[in-house]
């Protein structure tokens, strides 16, 4: 897997936060759901669905997905900055533990922002993730599953995610909408 972090790091950890969760489109799951995870630099966090009230993009991937991801977070922050929350979860329930400070050291060179590494893979089986890609998660502020897109990036896709972003955004108050920074927007092509 390879990271790139001289370009927009903030996405880049956030996605391979980029590393999502993964549920049913419509799922009709509105309690609250709360996870304990280590990040890269060995921090406990409480993660806990919803998020904070607020729309949120969860990104999951394991090994084989996690060449996936880049593209989503790039095109995610690009439009919409730290106006959305987007949060990564690395699906890692095969890491043998002795190999587990070499897989943080990794994700600490190459991610500055907290990634969420799901070592016993509670987060995504809860969610029903499917090995092997990516996963994107739109979650409203009351913890449902609005949209599930998995695989490889393309435009079609984004712009479905996109309608989607905006469409349960309007239905949020003010402070937990996320605003696009820009209207034009080319996604990357990959």
């Amino acid at each position: 897997m390879r990271m790139v972090s001289k370009t927009k790091p903030l996405f880049i950890a956030r996605a391979v936060l980029g590393f999502l969760l993964l549920a049913f489109s419509g799922s009709s799951k509105t309690s609250s759901t709360a996870f304990l995870l280590e990040d890269q630099f060995g921090n406990k966090h409480h993660l806990r669905i919803p998020l904070a009230n607020q729309l949120t993009v969860f990104v999951l991937a394991d090994r084989e997905g996690a060449s996936q991801v880049r593209p989503w977070v790039e095109s995610l922050y690009n439009v919409y900055g730290d106006n959305l929350a987007i949060v990564g979860v690395a699906v890692l329930p095969d890491v043998p533990r002795p190999i587990q400070a070499t897989i943080k050291a990794f994700f600490r060179q190459a991610i500055k922002q907290p990634l969420f590494l799901d070592w016993g893979g509670k987060v995504a089986s809860h969610f029903g993730y499917e090995a092997g890609r990516t996963v994107v998660l739109i979650v409203d502020d009351k913890g449902v599953v609005q949209s599930r897109i998995q695989g490889r990036f393309s435009k079609d896709k984004f712009t479905a995610l996109r309608e989607v972003i905006d469409r349960a955004s309007a239905k949020q108050p003010k402070s937990a909408s996320p605003k696009a920074k820009n209207q034009q927007h080319t996604p990357p092509t990959s």
